[in-house]
Protein backbone atom coordinates (compact mmCIF):
# COMPACT_ATOMS: atom_id res chain seq x y z
CA UNK A 1 0.00 0.00 0.00
CA UNK A 2 1.51 3.32 -1.07
CA UNK A 3 1.14 6.17 1.71
CA UNK A 4 0.32 9.21 -0.11
CA UNK A 5 2.44 12.18 1.59
CA UNK A 6 1.59 15.63 2.00
CA UNK A 7 5.00 17.50 0.87
CA UNK A 8 5.73 21.06 1.82
CA UNK A 9 9.36 20.89 -0.01
CA UNK A 10 10.46 24.70 -1.69
CA UNK A 11 11.53 23.78 -5.78
CA UNK A 12 13.34 26.18 -7.98
CA UNK A 13 11.38 27.59 -10.99
CA UNK A 14 14.09 25.27 -13.43
CA UNK A 15 13.65 21.76 -13.62
CA UNK A 16 16.96 21.19 -14.03
CA UNK A 17 18.23 22.05 -10.03
CA UNK A 18 19.20 18.86 -9.47
CA UNK A 19 21.33 18.21 -12.66
CA UNK A 20 24.27 16.72 -11.78
CA UNK A 21 27.60 16.00 -14.15
CA UNK A 22 27.20 12.18 -13.58
CA UNK A 23 30.93 11.10 -13.91
CA UNK A 24 31.88 10.60 -10.43
CA UNK A 25 29.78 8.61 -8.17
CA UNK A 26 31.55 7.00 -4.99
CA UNK A 27 33.09 10.04 -3.68
CA UNK A 28 32.99 13.08 -2.48
CA UNK A 29 29.79 15.99 -1.10
CA UNK A 30 26.21 15.35 -2.78
CA UNK A 31 26.16 18.87 -3.89
CA UNK A 32 30.00 18.97 -5.16
CA UNK A 33 28.63 15.52 -7.04
CA UNK A 34 25.53 17.06 -8.37
CA UNK A 35 26.30 20.92 -9.44
CA UNK A 36 24.04 22.28 -6.98
CA UNK A 37 24.16 25.64 -5.52
CA UNK A 38 21.55 25.79 -2.46
CA UNK A 39 18.52 28.03 -3.90
CA UNK A 40 15.19 28.10 -2.22
CA UNK A 41 12.18 29.18 -4.11
CA UNK A 42 8.23 28.80 -2.73
CA UNK A 43 6.62 25.81 -3.70
CA UNK A 44 3.48 26.11 -6.31
CA UNK A 45 0.15 26.29 -4.51
CA UNK A 46 -0.88 22.27 -6.35
CA UNK A 47 0.42 19.42 -4.76
CA UNK A 48 -0.09 17.03 -7.78
CA UNK A 49 1.75 19.91 -10.10
CA UNK A 50 4.66 19.94 -7.56
CA UNK A 51 5.00 16.31 -7.23
CA UNK A 52 5.05 16.16 -11.00
CA UNK A 53 7.99 18.84 -10.66
CA UNK A 54 9.50 16.99 -7.91
CA UNK A 55 9.99 13.90 -9.23
CA UNK A 56 11.69 15.54 -12.77
CA UNK A 57 14.08 17.56 -10.36
CA UNK A 58 14.92 14.25 -8.67
CA UNK A 59 15.26 11.95 -11.46
CA UNK A 60 19.72 13.30 -12.08
CA UNK A 61 19.63 13.03 -8.19
CA UNK A 62 18.80 9.34 -8.44
CA UNK A 63 21.18 8.70 -11.05
CA UNK A 64 24.18 9.98 -8.54
CA UNK A 65 22.41 8.34 -5.29
CA UNK A 66 21.90 5.13 -7.04
CA UNK A 67 24.71 4.96 -8.99
CA UNK A 68 22.94 3.90 -12.13
CA UNK A 69 25.00 5.61 -15.21
CA UNK A 70 22.92 7.34 -17.71
CA UNK A 71 22.91 4.87 -20.99
CA UNK A 72 19.43 3.54 -21.90
CA UNK A 73 20.04 0.72 -19.55
CA UNK A 74 20.48 3.07 -16.33
CA UNK A 75 17.84 5.35 -17.73
CA UNK A 76 15.47 1.77 -17.31
CA UNK A 77 17.11 1.41 -14.24
CA UNK A 78 16.53 4.93 -12.47
CA UNK A 79 12.78 5.12 -13.90
CA UNK A 80 12.25 1.92 -12.45
CA UNK A 81 13.72 2.85 -9.26
CA UNK A 82 11.14 5.86 -9.07
CA UNK A 83 7.95 3.81 -9.86
CA UNK A 84 9.05 1.58 -6.90
CA UNK A 85 9.47 4.50 -4.83
CA UNK A 86 6.33 6.85 -6.08
CA UNK A 87 4.05 4.94 -8.43
CA UNK A 88 2.99 7.71 -11.04
CA UNK A 89 1.49 7.56 -14.30
CA UNK A 90 4.26 9.26 -16.71
CA UNK A 91 7.31 6.75 -15.29
CA UNK A 92 4.95 3.95 -15.38
CA UNK A 93 4.00 4.27 -19.04
CA UNK A 94 7.89 4.48 -20.02
CA UNK A 95 8.93 1.09 -18.22
CA UNK A 96 5.46 -0.37 -19.67
CA UNK A 97 6.13 0.49 -22.66
CA UNK A 98 9.90 -0.75 -23.20
CA UNK A 99 9.89 -4.27 -22.84
CA UNK A 100 6.74 -3.86 -26.12
CA UNK A 101 9.52 -2.13 -27.85
CA UNK A 102 12.00 -4.58 -27.41
CA UNK A 103 9.71 -7.82 -27.95
CA UNK A 104 8.70 -6.44 -30.93
CA UNK A 105 12.41 -4.87 -32.38
CA UNK A 106 15.14 -6.57 -30.67
CA UNK A 107 13.80 -9.57 -28.79
CA UNK A 108 17.36 -10.52 -28.06
CA UNK A 109 17.80 -7.56 -25.86
CA UNK A 110 14.61 -8.60 -23.80
CA UNK A 111 16.29 -10.74 -21.07
CA UNK A 112 18.93 -7.76 -20.38
CA UNK A 113 15.57 -5.29 -19.83
CA UNK A 114 13.53 -7.19 -17.61
CA UNK A 115 17.52 -7.86 -15.79
CA UNK A 116 17.28 -3.67 -15.56
CA UNK A 117 13.73 -3.24 -14.75
CA UNK A 118 13.94 -5.62 -11.68
CA UNK A 119 17.20 -3.97 -10.72
CA UNK A 120 16.19 -0.34 -10.45
CA UNK A 121 12.53 -1.70 -8.89
CA UNK A 122 14.23 -3.94 -6.13
CA UNK A 123 16.80 -1.09 -5.12
CA UNK A 124 13.82 1.13 -5.35
CA UNK A 125 11.08 -1.02 -3.01
CA UNK A 126 14.16 -1.59 -0.41
CA UNK A 127 15.65 1.83 0.03
CA UNK A 128 13.31 4.20 2.29
CA UNK A 129 11.11 6.58 0.91
CA UNK A 130 13.00 9.55 -0.90
CA UNK A 131 9.99 11.70 -2.41
CA UNK A 132 9.44 13.73 0.86
CA UNK A 133 13.11 13.92 1.54
CA UNK A 134 14.13 17.64 1.35
CA UNK A 135 17.05 17.19 -0.12
CA UNK A 136 18.23 20.86 -0.14
CA UNK A 137 19.35 20.06 3.26
CA UNK A 138 21.71 17.52 2.75
CA UNK A 139 23.97 18.75 0.01
CA UNK A 140 26.87 19.12 2.47
CA UNK A 141 26.83 15.07 3.42
CA UNK A 142 29.25 12.57 1.86
CA UNK A 143 27.54 10.80 -0.77
CA UNK A 144 28.61 7.22 1.09
CA UNK A 145 26.70 8.58 4.11
CA UNK A 146 23.11 9.11 2.07
CA UNK A 147 23.51 5.99 0.76
CA UNK A 148 23.89 3.71 3.67
CA UNK A 149 20.90 6.01 5.43
CA UNK A 150 18.49 5.07 2.79
CA UNK A 151 19.77 1.73 2.13
CA UNK A 152 21.13 2.65 -1.79
CA UNK A 153 24.42 0.32 -1.20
Amino acid sequence: MVEIVELKTPLREESDILAPPLMRFDEGRLAQLCGIELVVDQMPGEDVGYLAERGFQLHDLYHVLTGYDTTPLGEVRVVSFTVAQTPAPYPALIIATRPLQAALYKPQLLPILMDAITEGWSLGRRAKPMMPVRWEEHFERPLAEIRAEYDLC
